[in-house]
C-alpha cells in the first residue's frame, strides 16, 4: 500500500513527525483499497467501496421498528437471528429451501434428548445430567416431540441452567416471542402492536390433565407418546433366517 505517497511522515525511528502528511497518505491508501475492493465480486454481487474522509458526515442508518423485529428477529442469550419474512413487498424471495426445512424460519432451540424403552424423548430441562443435545438435523427431525410449554414457542434458552429462573420474565404473554432480556421484552410490548400468535403451526388438542398442567405453569413430558425409533431400527429385517 502507498503509505508514503505524498512523502514520508515518519522519522528514522518510524515515529510520526507530520500528522497532516500522515492523514494525506492515509487518504491515498484508503482510496487505493476502495478501488481494489470495487473490482471484486462476492457471492455473485458486485462490491462498491468508497473511501470516506473522517470529516464527512456519516449517514444515519434506518432504524427498524418493533413490528419489523417481531417478524424478522429472534434474540437469545448467546444468539441473534435475522431472517427474511415471506412478504415479498418487504423481503426478496428465499434463495434456498430454508423456510421449508426450518419450521417458523428460525433455528429451533437446543434440546436434550435421551433414549428410553419407548423411544427417543426430550429430557426434563431441570435434569442437567440427563441425555445430550441433539444436532440441528436431529432437532428438526424430532420437532414433534419437543417439551410442551405454556407458551406456543419453546423458549430458546430453556435448557440453559443459568437462565432457568429468568425464562418466564423474557417471554411476551401475548405473542409468545422469547427475548434476550426483560428490557428487550418491555421495549417490544411498549413500542409494538403486540398481536396474538397467528402462525401456521397448530397446537395439539389438550386433555384436562394437560390444561391443568399449563395453568400451573409446568412443563409437560408425555412418556406415553408413540415410540420414536431410529431409521436403522426401522429398516431391520423382520424375518428370521432358518438354516
Amino acid at each position: 500500500m502507498p503509505h508514503q505517497h505524498f512523502g514520508s511522515h515518519l522519522n528514522s525511528s518510524l515515529k510520526c513527525i507530520d500528522t497532516k502528511l500522515e492523514k494525506k497518505n492515509f487518504s491515498k491508501t484508503g482510496s487505493v483499497l476502495a478501488e481494489v475492493w470495487s473490482k471484486t465480486v462476492i457471492d455473485g454481487e458486485p462490491v462498491i467501496a468508497q473511501y470516506v474522509k473522517p470529516s464527512t458526515q456519516r449517514p444515519i442508518p434506518m432504524l427498524q421498528n418493533e413490528e419489523w423485529r417481531s417478524q424478522h428477529v429472534r434474540t437469545s442469550q448467546y444468539l441473534l437471528q435475522v431472517v427474511k419474512c415471506k412478504n415479498e413487498s418487504c423481503c426478496k424471495q428465499f434463495r434456498s429451501t430454508l423456510d421449508q426445512v426450518l419450521k417458523g424460519r428460525f433455528l429451533p432451540p437446543p434440546v436434550k434428548y435421551t433414549r428410553r424403552q419407548e423411544g427417543v424423548v426430550a429430557c426434563d430441562p431441570t435434569d442437567i445430567n440427563a441425555g445430550h443435545f441433539g444436532s440441528l438435523q436431529t432437532r428438526v427431525l424430532l420437532s414433534s416431540i419437543l417439551p410442551q410449554h405454556k407458551f406456543k414457542f419453546l423458549p430458546f434458552d430453556l435448557y440453559c441452567p443459568s437462565l432457568r429462573s429468568s425464562i418466564s420474565s423474557r417471554i411476551c404473554s401475548t405473542c409468545s416471542i422469547y427475548f434476550c432480556s426483560a428490557t428487550r421484552l418491555k421495549n417490544h410490548q411498549k413500542n409494538s402492536k403486540c398481536d396474538p400468535f397467528t402462525g401456521e403451526e397448530t397446537e395439539p388438542e389438550s386433555d384436562e390433565e394437560t390444561v391443568r398442567a399449563i395453568k400451573n405453569d409446568s412443563l409437560l413430558f408425555d412418556d406415553e407418546s408413540v415410540p420414536i425409533i431410529s431409521i436403522e431400527k426401522f429398516l431391520e429385517n423382520i424375518y428370521e433366517t432358518v438354516d
